[in-house]
């Protein structure tokens, strides 16, 4: 009997070609719909993430406890004393691909006739091309561990009207809160991709640094970054085993730590994306709940001589159940082979998104954002499609099969 319910439901499913065909397109849409956006979902986040990794948080930092509850005002004064063992320690650690002292402080960043307050970083450049790619487009050349050069970005260049070759002059207070003013020429000016670091970053030799800031070969922080991301927290358990050890008074941060901002955006999201699944999904259920309502109020006759003949109840459930299943199924594999060349251009090519205005935002975003499927996306699709198939057939299915024999046979069979 559980053969030939089925095998009537799906002659009834192809019998109706017109109405099959849109309601699969339904879950065809839906499917097509639900693996596209897991994609772009996983690959705009995975982009967020990374990006923010490399170009302001690293993996991981290491501060002077006390730093972080004052971070906001940058202060000099917390600062790591012995920058250069604590990172020789560190780059024992596996999974450590590069570290890199800072200083980090305000100021303002004068021209003579124009001027704009800015962060200064004081680095050692060859040591942080091993923990970003922020540096690596200059136009002009690096800078070099000698005094008075500074390296600006692409944005501010072209607020400043400045270009290497220029003087600016440097206003900051040292760690001593003496106010100091340097001149320093305009060695190079870098393209991060990221214009509200562009526009507000400058940086300088990190000795450079060390003497107008009377830092004394100090650092504020150590900025940390590994092969890989998921390796975050067995690399932090390792350094916080050496400063416990060696380094008592640092601490170490993770990026997760570091860019609360990036967790609570995706969380906010994910409200919105979670609305838009629950439409589709209702979009579904609710063209289903209609499909199959009618096919019952339709075949009310049919239904009348199938249980003269001796079909059960549970029968004429599962007939109908059947039948919004293999809609669905169909709507799931249409859908899933329609996305296929869409997801090949979107996890291959991408969509450029640098004419958009996203580099003014306070998160960095690649210029191109791609998609990242996995095999999953197309089961966790499907599964939803299907569900939402077996709710929306469940409440028809169970009206067909309280359908009273004798008042189905009055109404003839059509």
């Amino acid at each position: 009997m559980k053969n030939k319910n089925f095998k009537i439901a799906v002659f009834n499913v192809f019998k109706h070609k017109r109405r099959t065909f849109f309601n699969a397109m339904t879950f065809a849409i839906n499917m097509f719909a639900l693996v596209l956006l897991l994609g772009m979902i996983r690959g705009q986040y995975n982009m967020m993430i990374d990006k923010t990794i490399d170009l302001q948080v690293g993996h991981l930092k290491i501060y002077k406890k006390g730093y972080v509850e004052e971070k906001k005002r940058m202060p000099l004064e917390i600062n790591i004393s012995n920058p250069d063992a604590v990172i020789a320690d560190v780059m024992k650690l596996h999974h450590v691909k590069g570290a890199a002292k800072h200083i980090v402080t305000t100021g303002t960043l004068s021209s003579g006739s124009k001027k704009t307050g800015m962060m200064f970083y004081g680095i050692d450049m060859a040591k942080e091309k091993s923990v970003t790619t922020a540096f690596n487009k200059v136009s002009g050349t690096a800078l070099s561990d000698g005094g008075g050069e500074i390296l600006i970005g692409n944005k501010l260049s072209r607020l400043m009207s400045v270009e290497p070759g220029a003087m600016l002059m440097i206003y900051a207070r040292t760690k001593d809160n003496a106010n100091n003013l340097v001149d320093a020429e305009i060695n190079g000016v870098y393209t991060a991709g990221f214009e509200f670091m562009e526009k507000s970053i400058a940086i300088v030799p990190f000795d450079y640094a060390s003497w107008f800031l009377s830092m004394d070969g100090a650092a504020t922080e150590i900025k940390i970054a590994l092969d890989d991301k998921k390796n975050t927290g067995a690399v932090k358990q390792g350094i916080q085993k050496i400063l416990s050890e060696k380094y008592p008074d640092l601490i170490v941060r993770d990026w997760i730590e570091e860019a609360p901002e990036i967790i609570y955006a995706i969380q906010m999201d994910m409200v919105t994306y979670g609305i838009i699944f629950a439409i589709l999904l209702f979009l579904a259920f609710f063209i289903i709940v209609n499909t199959l309502t009618i096919s019952v109020f339709e075949r009310t006759a049919e239904i009348g001589t199938l249980r003269a003949i001796g079909m059960q109840k549970d029968d004429i459930r599962k007939m109908f159940l059947t039948e919004g299943a293999v809609l669905g199924l169909i709507g799931v594999i249409l859908g899933g082979l329609l996305v296929l060349p869409l997801v090949y251009y979107m996890n291959v090519h991408g969509i450029d998104i640098a004419s958009t205005g996203v580099g003014d935002i306070g998160v960095p975003f690649e210029p191109v954002m791609k998609s990242i499927n996995r095999p999953v996306d197309w089961l966790v699709s499907g599964i939803i499609c299907m569900v939402s198939a077996a709710l929306g057939a469940w409440f028809p299915a169970g009206n067909a099969a309280k359908t009273d024999i004798i008042n189905a046979l009055k109404r003839g069979v059509r």
